[in-house]
C-alpha cells in the first residue's frame, strides 16, 4: 500500500513538471447569464437523459481506496501550479443554466479523485488532472503506465523496483 501510495505522489510530481509554466486561469469576472436559446437547450437536455439514475457516480468510486486531503502543488518559490480547489464549483449539485447538464456531470464524475483498485494486481491514479495513471504490480517491480498531457511523448512507461 505504502508503494502506491508512492506512485500517487509520482502522478502528482509528473502532473507539476507538465504544467510548470502555465499560470491559473483567472479572469476575475464573474459568470454572464444564460441565453435563451442556451437555458432552452439545457431543459430539453435534463428532460432526455436519466439525470436521477445516480449509478454513474457509484461506479466511479468502484474501488476506491483513497486520496490525498489537499491536491495543491506548488513550484519551488511557493507559486501554486495546480489545484483542484479551483473545480470547487463542480460540488453544486445542479449545473448553472450556462452550462449542459451532461457535462456538467461529467465534469462531477472527472473530479472523483483518489487511488483506485481496478483488479488484483492493478490501479488507477485518477482525478487530480485528465489524465489517468495505471500502476501494475509485476513480478519484479511496479509498472507505471500513464498518458502524457504534452504533446510527445504520448505514452510514457516506466518500471521499477518498488
Amino acid at each position: 500500500m505504502e508503494k502506491i501510495l508512492i506512485e500517487i505522489q509520482f502522478a502528482l510530481l509528473l502532473t507539476a513538471f507538465v504544467w510548470a509554466g502555465l499560470p491559473p486561469q483567472a479572469s476575475g469576472q464573474g459568470p454572464k447569464e444564460a441565453e435563451p436559446a442556451t437555458k432552452a437547450a439545457n431543459a430539453a437536455m435534463l428532460k432526455a437523459l436519466p439525470f436521477t439514475d445516480r449509478q454513474d457516480y457509484e461506479d466511479a468510486q468502484y474501488g476506491f481506496i483513497g486520496t490525498l486531503p489537499e491536491v495543491l502543488i506548488k513550484r519551488d518559490n511557493g507559486r501554486v501550479i495546480w489545484s483542484l480547489k479551483e473545480y470547487d464549483f463542480l460540488k453544486q449539485p445542479e449545473a448553472p443554466a450556462t452550462v449542459n447538464p451532461s457535462l456538467w456531470r461529467q465534469a462531477q464524475l472527472n473530479c472523483q479523485n483518489g487511488l483506485f483498485k481496478v483488479t488484483e494486481g492493478m490501479y488507477q491514479v485518477r482525478g487530480f488532472d485528465i489524465s489517468n495513471m495505471t500502476i501494475i504490480e509485476g513480478k519484479t517491480g511496479l509498472i507505471r503506465l500513464f498518458r502524457s498531457r504534452s504533446p510527445k511523448p504520448d505514452w510514457i512507461c516506466t518500471t521499477g523496483t518498488g
